[in-house]
């Protein structure tokens, strides 16, 4: 087996970094956290360098997230009531109280890949709104929803739980408890506020696509990933509102970045957060990833040391709490190897599993043929206009110009429909997925991008025609998400 050697690199320390951690020194716990992360970073060095981690096996999983909405299509505070009815272990609380998220089983990889990723979900969705029925709610699935009030988003309403309490505590504390800032201008309206603790994040619910592949494209993929993120975020935006206004099509994106801004590490040139795009290319592994979180970011939830199990239980967490649009996951199971996997944190959830199966479909495919290209693709697109893209996607959906190979700017949505949905086919194809499961989930994408309506503009078409009713925009969004038909399909 191959040995690949990590040169150590000197830590770098922030001043804001060196503050906290000097707070630190003066708390057993925090000591002992940070020797166990440094303990626990040396044994995935070493499953690194000796290629230790499962070599060949294809998976793909989802983590969607959603609210509980009552009657009048307001967030309903229940979950802890909701999925204490939930007998599947795999669908969890989130942040807020009115939040939920379900984790589809893995699939490894098949011919019917991806219409058994759907009939699991649809399932699992089912279960829960079976058992939100009793208590007059529903689940539903959006970026942000429309009638959420900042009054919504208190300390109240966060689930118990130490690990909320306590990274709210270390997020205030990098912040040296300075409320955090919020100004987001979008093309019609500007929003500025702040807010005391970290429940701005329980607004932003998203689609993670979790992808393993063989570890020697590991590196390959996760640059892929960066630069499918605009062409992702752009066929699944779902959140063009927030607090009565509008500001990007998917504002999820930079209020997420926003809601958690600290100061513990910045670059003085790329601006580098804990919530990010980040700074470039994986050169070498996705361990170049772990080195960073180690070195340049200040553990936050150190008072939960006593409560981590497994042999990376620390790293982990640290992971967890440095949010990349696109970010590694370690996963280790009792008796087996461990298992390394890329996180896709960029799209929107819903507006249904049928879409969200599609651009799942849409992502693979394209992000499999960036990696099977015989030049790397890496030299093709440079990073600062792959992040260039993903801001301006984020901006103006499949409106936003973008750069994409040679030749001047084009709208995303003329990209997708003359390249990339055809590149994502031959992708698929090259997986061995099913020839009638591929184009009948690009069709979806394909007839969303003609018509230019995804979550995001349905919403906005509707406010257009009715004005900001913001209630009525709500309860017909809802009512389109129970025929399960792909947004593409809906009328008001």
């Amino acid at each position: 087996m191959k040995k690949v050697m990590f040169k150590k690199t000197q830590k770098w320390v922030s001043p804001a970094q060196g503050a906290i951690m000097r707070k630190q020194d003066q708390d057993p716990k925090s000591e002992l956290f940070r020797q166990r992360l440094d303990d626990e970073s040396q044994l995935v060095r070493t499953w690194f360098e000796n290629e230790s981690f499962e070599s060949d096996q294809w998976g793909l999983g989802l983590e969607v997230e959603g609210y509980f909405v009552d009657n009048a299509s307001k967030v309903a505070s229940k979950a802890p009531e909701i999925l204490a009815q939930v007998s599947d272990p795999l669908i969890k609380p989130e942040l807020g109280k009115f939040n939920f998220e379900i984790n589809s089983p893995v699939q490894r990889f098949h011919p019917q890949l991806l219409s058994r990723l759907e009939t699991g979900l649809n399932n699992q969705l089912e279960a829960v709104k079976t058992a939100a029925k009793p208590h007059g709610c529903t689940p539903l699935l959006i970026g942000i929803l429309p009638t959420l009030t900042q009054e919504d988003l208190t300390v109240s309403n966060m689930t118990d739980s130490d690990r909320y309490r306590i990274m709210n505590k270390g997020l205030l504390a990098l912040r040296e408890n300075q409320p955090f800032q919020v100004d987001i201008k979008g093309d019609h309206d500007r929003l500025v506020c702040e807010h005391p603790n970290i429940m701005f994040e329980s607004a932003t619910t998203g689609l993670q696509i979790n992808l393993s592949c063989p570890f020697p494209k590991m590196a390959r993929y996760y640059n892929a990933s960066l630069m499918a993120a605009a062409p992702l975020v752009g066929i699944s935006a779902n959140s063009p509102y927030l607090f009565g206004k509008q500001l990007y099509d998917e504002t999820r994106v930079p209020l997420f970045e926003q809601c958690i801004n600290v100061t513990d590490y910045v670059d003085q040139q790329k601006g580098v957060q804990r919530t990010t795009f980040g700074t470039g290319y994986i050169r070498h592994s996705l361990y170049d990833l772990y080195q960073q979180n180690r070195h340049l970011f200040p553990p936050l939830a150190t008072e939960l040391t006593d409560q981590l199990s497994g042999p990376i239980g620390h790293v982990q967490l640290h992971n967890g709490t440095i949010w990349r649009w696109s970010r590694p996951k370690i996963q280790v199971e009792p008796g087996q190897a461990p298992s390394l996997r890329i996180e896709s944190r960029v799209s929107a959830s819903g507006p249904t599993v049928r879409d969200m199966v599609a651009s799942t479909a849409f992502w693979l495919g394209l992000v499999t043929f960036l990696v099977e290209l015989e030049i790397a693709a890496e030299y093709e697109y440079p990073f600062e206009i792959v992040k260039g893209n993903f801001e301006s996607a984020t901006r103006l959906s499949l409106e936003a110009p973008i750069n994409w190979g040679a030749g001047p700017a084009r709208a995303l949505r003329t990209v997708i429909a003359d390249e990339l949905i055809e590149n994502s086919g031959h992708g698929l194809r090259h997986l061995g997925l099913d020839q009638e499961e591929i184009e009948e989930y690009l069709h979806i994408i394909s007839q969303r991008v003609k018509a230019g309506k995804t979550g995001a503009e349905f919403q906005k078409s509707f406010i257009r025609q009715y004005g900001k009713e913001f209630g009525a925009l709500s309860r017909a969004y809802q009512a389109q998400c129970a025929t399960q038909k792909g947004v593409h399909e809906w009328e008001f």
